[in-house]
C-alpha cells in the first residue's frame, strides 16, 4: 500500500510539474512574441525622437532599462522552464541526466512537446508483464 501511495504521489507531482512547464512555456512565448518586441519598438521610437532633437536622453536610458528588464525576465523564465523540464525528465528517467546536460537547447527547442515525449518514453520503458504459462 505504501508503494502504491508513493507511486500515486509521484504521478501527481509529475502532473503538477507538467502543468507548470506548460504555463511557463506560455509565459516564455508571450515574452518572445509581445513583451520583448514591444520594448524593442519603444527603444527605436525614443531613439528616433532623441536623434531628431525632439526627445530626451533620459527617455532613451529609461526605455533601454525596460528593454533590458524584459530580456532578463525572458532569460529567467527560460531558465526556470529548463529546470522544470530537467526535473520532470530526470525524475522519471534518471538515465537522461547526462543527455540533458550535453544538449539543453535540444530539450528547450522541443519543450512544447516534451511531456508527450516523456509519455512515449514511459510507454516504451514499462516492463511487459510476464505471460501466464
Amino acid at each position: 500500500d505504501d508503494l502504491r501511495s508513493a507511486e500515486a504521489q509521484a504521478r501527481a507531482d509529475a502532473a503538477r510539474l507538467a502543468v507548470a512547464v506548460q504555463r511557463n512555456g506560455a509565459q516564455v512565448e508571450r515574452y518572445r512574441r509581445e513583451i520583448v518586441p514591444a520594448a524593442e519598438a519603444a527603444i527605436e521610437a525614443v531613439r528616433a525622437d532623441y536623434l531628431s532633437g525632439t526627445g530626451e536622453f533620459r527617455m532613451v536610458a529609461e526605455t533601454l532599462s525596460l528593454w533590458l528588464e524584459s530580456r532578463a525576465a525572458l532569460a529567467r523564465r527560460e531558465a526556470e522552464r529548463f529546470a522544470q523540464l530537467s526535473r520532470l525528465t530526470v525524475d522519471g528517467f534518471p538515465e537522461l541526466h547526462d543527455w540533458l546536460a550535453r544538449y539543453p537547447l535540444r530539450a528547450l527547442e522541443q519543450a512544447e512537446h516534451w511531456t508527450k515525449v516523456l509519455a512515449v518514453l514511459e510507454i516504451l520503458t514499462v516492463p511487459k508483464s510476464t505471460p501466464a504459462p
